[in-house]
């Protein structure tokens, strides 16, 4: 398998408010099942694994149809460095499309509020890696497009859970 050879760096910054308590957020971001509802991959679900404590991981995969006849196999893969309960979780983790590593992340995510709603800060500096310049800058774009949709799905489900 050949590594891709072009990579950029970047920074995102996503604030998240929640119609819950901070404690219903953290649930929603933190349990298996409302979990499952909004932390998804494009394609077909293949496998799904989570242990959310300190030093634990999680791992997805899908296959997803690209054209007639062709499909990619995307896998996250995530290490839990930090948590504190209610308050924080930091994690690693890595995005490979056909077993080429595309995005290398480190992340926090910060669960902020009062008794009635609450604010959700996901920060991350991401590595892409791509063949091309345009593949490159697509990459980019898709990290940080794909982050703001799925915190949009985690406040859906943190809101009705």
């Amino acid at each position: 398998m050949t590594a891709l050879s072009l990579l950029e760096r970047g920074e995102l910054r996503v604030v998240v408010p929640v119609e819950a308590s901070p404690a219903r957020a953290w649930e929603a971001y933190t349990r298996p099942e409302p979990r499952r509802r909004w932390m998804r991959m494009p394609g077909v679900r293949d496998v799904e694994e989570l242990d959310l404590t300190e030093g634990g991981h999680e791992r997805l995969t899908s296959v997803f149809a690209i054209e007639e006849g062709r499909r990619e196999r995307q896998e996250y893969a995530s290490h839990f460095l930090e948590i504190v309960p209610g308050h924080r979780i930091t994690w690693s983790f890595a995005v490979r499309v056909d077993g080429l590593l595309r995005v290398a992340s480190l992340a926090i995510v910060r669960f902020n509020g009062d008794v009635d709603s609450a604010e959700v800060v996901h920060e991350e500096q991401f590595t892409v890696f791509a063949a091309t310049s345009e593949e490159l800058a697509a990459g980019v774009a898709e990290r940080r497009g794909s982050t703001r949709l799925q915190l949009n799905g985690f406040r859906g489900v943190a809101g009705s859970a």
